[in-house]
């Protein structure tokens, strides 16, 4: 991709916070708000999410947040959509600057829908 490098992230929480801490100044950090895909790994809302807000808003103007959330009221089982969006609402009581991309789809239409906070 056009002078993109893309680097695959660690699975574990820890592991991640490392490569946060470790990554380059305009990175872009690509985070599943819920249901995360392939690696199954859901950070808990209160502790790993804090903890991922606290390292990316320490890198402020270094790391850019871009939030995944397609599968919004699925990833709890019961169709909590606002549970499901913690990490997004999270970010946002922060102070962080983000992108985020959802989906939302039926069986004659997809429609992807681009945000982008200032």
């Amino acid at each position: 991709m056009g002078g993109v490098t893309t680097t695959a992230g660690s699975y574990y929480i820890e592991n991640l916070i490392a490569d946060f801490k470790a990554m380059p100044e305009g990175s872009v950090v690509f985070l599943n708000a819920c249901a995360h895909n392939p690696t199954g790994m859901d950070p808990t809302p209160e502790e790993q999410w804090s903890k991922i807000s606290r390292v990316v808003k320490v890198k402020e103007g270094k790391l850019i947040p871009f939030f995944d959330c397609v599968y919004q009221g699925f990833a709890s089982g019961m169709g909590n959509a606002p549970q499901d969006a913690f990490a997004i609402r999270k970010f946002i009581d922060d102070g962080h600057y983000y992108l985020l991309a959802t989906q939302r789809c039926n069986p004659f239409r997809r429609i992807l829908v681009c945000t982008v906070s200032a």
